[in-house]
């Protein structure tokens, strides 16, 4: 084939196909035509302008750094095309989008009231506890504090209004409301004295199940006053509250396996309000009962409350119990639950103290490594 026309076919200056030059080297017998086309085809593309770089991402970078950190876009050179400049600037925005610490959504995320106020923010620190809903012996013992005092004339005027209070706390249809109000009003009749007549110990008995129903409701507000108001009646009437203590302990020992927190806590501040205030030979074996429950809570506090009693009551309401508290705390020492172990070990400590014969017996049938522990602790 002609070489022109090759020639007429590509023409002089075309730059549609980016082949690449033969060396001189080749054979141009083998490719005669090839040869003249590559030779037209390599001196037009050498003739043409360089195509211009565009701006490398470091660039970019540094131009944003500059000036002491100063976050302002750079103008672009003179003799950047367009679509460079476009690329430069989308590439500085993908940038200051990535390091911005306050970016839009984040604030989207922060919480709002109904009214669509932001709320400011809170460390966990901060509110973790009150976000919980647990509550302490603080907010107890505010609560006795709050209790206003009612006038009485008479030991009727206490016998109807205990009447009236079985009957509220009594009937579980009643609005929450009403019965929160019935509780508050019984801790009022206790703090107006109103346990100094008779007719109040009389009635007293007929409230026993309303109050047991209230530390069982499902509503964590009755829950919780229920417990505020029998560790206040625990202050108030030491061992004459023994009777209403024996119904409430099972079910107040329940509670302390509860999730919600509010519940939870409940049960264990009036536990230990009660174990303190209120000593009796009967409440012993229902107190220690909550060892063989399956709840590491309930143990921990059943084994926290075994403390209580060996350090603050009186012997004659111990002294029965002897051997069954020697289980109790041979058990704890190999309980699954750190807390209760530890507890276990104080407990030895004042069990000694009351019963040293069954506390050498108890440290005989230890190991060496668990009567070391034990000693030392």
């Amino acid at each position: 084939m002609d070489p022109s026309l090759l020639e007429q076919f590509l023409g002089p200056s075309s730059t549609q196909f980016q082949l690449p030059s033969l060396n001189e080297d080749e054979n141009d017998e083998l490719h005669p035509l090839l040869n003249v086309g590559f030779q037209r085809l390599t001196h037009t593309r050498k003739s043409l302008p360089a195509r211009p770089k565009p701006p490398s991402s470091s660039g970019v970078k540094s131009r944003l750094n500059s000036d002491n950190g100063t976050s302002s876009r750079s103008r672009p050179a003179v003799g950047i095309p367009t679509r460079h400049v476009t690329a430069s600037i989308s590439a500085e925005t993908d940038i200051d989008t990535v390091s911005s610490p306050c970016s839009s959504s984040s604030t989207d995320r922060r919480s709002r009231s109904s009214l669509g106020i932001p709320r400011p923010y809170l460390s966990t620190l901060s509110i973790g506890a009150a976000a919980s809903g647990a509550v302490d012996e603080a907010i107890f013992e505010d609560a006795f504090n709050s209790s206003h005092a009612i006038p009485f004339s008479s030991g009727k005027e206490i016998e109807n209004q205990l009447l009236s209070i079985r009957d509220i706390l009594a009937d579980t249809n009643n609005d929450w409301e009403k019965r929160v109000e019935a509780l508050k009003r019984l801790r009022s009749i206790i703090a107006s004295n109103g346990d100094q007549y008779e007719e109040f110990f009389r009635n007293l008995r007929q409230l026993d199940l309303p109050l047991i129903a209230t530390v069982k409701d499902l509503r964590s507000q009755i829950v919780r006053e229920a417990c505020i108001t029998l560790a206040y009646m625990s202050i108030r009437l030491t061992n004459r509250f023994e009777r209403t203590a024996e119904g409430i302990i099972p079910a107040m020992l329940s509670l302390i396996q509860n999730s919600a927190k509010i519940i939870s806590t409940s049960g264990a501040v009036a536990l230990r309000f009660i174990v303190s205030n209120t000593q009796s030979s009967k409440l012993t074996s229902l107190i220690l009962a909550g060892i063989e429950s399956k709840s590491k809570e309930i143990r921990r506090h059943t084994y926290e409350l075994l403390v209580t009693m060996l350090s603050q009551w009186d012997f004659v309401y111990l002294e029965k119990h002897g051997q069954l508290i020697h289980n109790v705390i041979k058990k704890g020492l190999s309980d699954a639950d750190p807390d209760a172990r530890s507890h276990s070990r104080k407990a030895f400590g004042f069990f000694r103290d009351h019963f040293p014969s069954l506390a050498d017996a108890l440290l005989a049938s230890l190991d060496a490594s668990k009567k070391k522990t034990l000693l030392v602790s």
